[in-house]
């Protein structure tokens, strides 16, 4: 068999389970990367052998291609104040002169990671909001102190998005910056220090929302990426 034969490459097999998807994965020898709960699929690694294999069973697969951020990331690690349009294109600003400012509701951000900027991870009042960060790359959870020493944000484009969201920094009028600067914080990272993720890993991020937005009360999730449908 010739070596490009048996390179494998990543896939996304969907059946009426994930327990019917992971068996048919392993019965053609292939190895699972992923559950996918949430469309009853398992990402898995396939030769182009054990690829042909699992068509020829009626098995639906789609190939695990790459998913980029919608936009770049910003930088810079200035200390002055700044002032956002967003609040006041949304009309937020009107909603937080009435004192409606997301407290208690709880937004998740599927990108890149999150930078412990002080604005982002508290409140208006200065209260701690992040509540877990999720590596759907590594599938692993985050929670309590470890938080602010977790899981970077090494584009940066996770942690803009955060910012548009919640953030609870002000302007030279004491405005706020973010749409929702109570709102409570979750983070997902499913995108590389690039920008770039796979279809794979941007749905176990998902899956992982869908399944903790009880315990979290996750009321809003943002995906701000793009890739071929």
């Amino acid at each position: 068999i010739e070596a490009e034969a048996m390179q494998a490459a990543s896939f996304i097999v969907q059946a009426k389970s994930v327990d019917a998807a992971r068996a048919a994965v392993l019965a053609a020898g292939g190895s699972v990367t992923h559950e996918l709960g949430i469309i009853d699929a398992v990402g898995a690694s396939l030769a182009p052998l054990q690829v042909e294999t699992l068509r020829t069973a009626g098995m639906t697969l789609f190939e695990d291609a790459q998913v980029e951020t919608a936009g770049k990331a910003g930088g810079g690690g200035s200390t002055a104040k700044v002032d956002t349009v967003y609040p006041a294109q949304t009309n937020a600003r009107l909603l937080h002169q009435s004192g409606i400012t997301g407290a208690g509701i709880g937004i998740a951000i599927v990108d890149s990671g999150l930078m412990p900027k002080s604005e982002v991870t508290r409140d208006g009042r200065g209260r701690n909001r992040l509540l877990a960060g999720y590596n759907a790359i590594t599938n692993s959870t985050i929670r309590g102190e470890g938080l602010s020493e977790g899981d970077t944000d090494d584009y940066g484009h996770g942690t803009h998005m955060a910012s548009i969201a919640v953030s609870s920094g002000t302007d030279d009028s004491g405005n706020y910056n973010g749409i929702a600067p109570d709102a409570r914080l979750v983070y997902v990272k499913a995108f590389d220090g690039l920008g770039r993720g796979s279809y794979a890993d941007v749905i176990r991020g998902i899956d992982w929302v869908v399944a903790n937005r009880a315990t979290y009360n996750i009321r809003v999730m943002n995906l701000s990426f793009a890739a071929q449908p």
